[in-house]
Formats: C-alpha cells, structure tokens, sequence
C-alpha cells in the first residue's frame, strides 16, 4: 500500500444503473475481456475502484473480484448531494 491505497494498475469504470438480462451479459462479458487482458499487461497487478451502485459499477466490481483484482469501494458519504 501506497498513502493508504493498494499498489498496482488503478482502473474505474461507470456505466448505467439499468443493466439487466441480455445487457448485463454483454456488460459482463466486455468487462472481463477488458480486465483480464489489462491483467496480463500489469504484472503488479489491476486495482479495481467501484461507486458500488447498482448496474454496471457491481457488474465490474464483481468481475474483478472473480479474476482476483482487488477491489476499492468509493462510497458515498452521509453529505454527498443527492
């Protein structure tokens, strides 16, 4: 770790809240061609950054977990704006 943050290739993706079905296959499947090729290229290893809202940003947060990045939860707080 690094000021706190774990060390390796940092990448964060956002997309749409309404991902189901055939979409989130798709979704999925672009997902873990993306990581896993971006994987193969940084040998340190891929950290993955999540808002964790529902659709594609779980989506990603899965695939990642699943080909062993590690992960980063970038919650919101109690004073975001809505």
């Amino acid at each position: 770790m690094s000021n706190g943050w774990p060390t390796g290739f940092r990448v964060m993706v956002t997309g749409h809240r309404d991902v189901r079905g055939q979409r989130a296959e798709v979704v999925r499947h672009a997902l873990e061609r993306i990581l896993s090729k971006l994987k193969e290229r940084n040998p340190d290893g891929l950290v993955a950054i999540s808002g964790m809202a529902v659709g594609t940003d779980i989506e990603f947060a899965e695939v990642a977990l699943g080909l062993g990045c590690r992960l980063v939860a970038a919650i919101p707080t109690d004073t975001q704006e809505e």
